[in-house]
């Protein structure tokens, strides 16, 4: 049986296939995806999976009673130090113009006002990149990812620094939670990976619940607690991670 890789069309090497999930990765373009349909005989119907305990990250902190789920999750610090080292560098360099601006440094000699209007314009991006930089390093070391379930209602949220990405869904319209892998950055002209968990919806829609997980355990014990705790049974999902 050869598997091959729906997005690059390179054979799938048969360590990279899950019988189990129907599910397989293609290392060369990092594609995940369904292979029942070049399997002859038609697919069978996705059918409940045991993964196993997965153990708790040491960067979760859960508290579970009969009717709530409390789960806070501490941000990854190491990409906090090179935003606040570029922030500072990136910083210091525009203060130098915009200190001379302010100072009257560039003389307009014509007298219409003209250069110091376009110093200003032309400084205006630099000073935005120093500030979004700086405030993301700020948010890094202190934000914390809060995923709260009361009753029927899932809240996820990010603080004490305001960030997008707070939701909030009708727990019992959750179909199924899911773990798959993105690209988060390149670096080097190498891409960067890290993990996503989606709400997959009763209508068929999909939700963005958490990204920015660099830990795959981390993602999957996040699935694994929540599922059990609103009492979705866990089966295999089209483009989910292959564990």
């Amino acid at each position: 049986m050869r598997i091959i890789c729906v997005s690059c069309r390179k054979e799938i090497p048969a360590g990279d296939v899950n019988i189990d999930t129907s599910l397989a990765k293609c290392l060369a373009c990092h594609a995940v995806f369904d292979f029942t349909d070049q399997v002859k005989g038609g697919s069978a119907p996705a059918k409940k999976r045991d993964r196993g305990e997965i153990p708790m990250p040491k960067n979760l902190v859960v508290a579970e009673g009969m009717q709530s789920l409390d789960i806070v999750r501490k941000w990854a610090r190491g990409p906090a130090f090179f935003f606040l080292f570029f922030s500072g560098f990136w910083n210091s360099i525009v203060m130098v113009f915009v200190v001379a601006a302010a100072s009257g440094g560039f003389k307009d000699e014509s007298g219409d006002g003209f250069v110091g209007w376009f110093i200003w314009v032309f400084l205006t991006p630099f000073i935005l990149i120093g500030l979004g930089t700086g405030y993301a390093a700020i948010a890094l070391l202190l934000n914390k990812t809060t995923i709260k379930v009361e009753g029927t209602e899932l809240k996820v949220s990010h603080g004490p620094m305001r960030w997008p990405g707070a939701k909030t869904l009708d727990a019992a319209r959750i179909d199924q939670l899911y773990c798959a892998e993105y690209v988060a950055y390149t670096q080097n002209n190498r891409p960067q990976y890290r993990m996503k968990i989606h709400a997959l919806m009763l209508d068929g829609s999909k939700v963005d619940l958490i990204s920015g997980i660099d830990e795959i355990n981390q993602a999957l014990y996040l699935e694994q607690i929540l599922e059990k705790h609103l009492g979705i049974e866990d089966r295999p999902v089209r483009d989910e991670y292959a564990s």
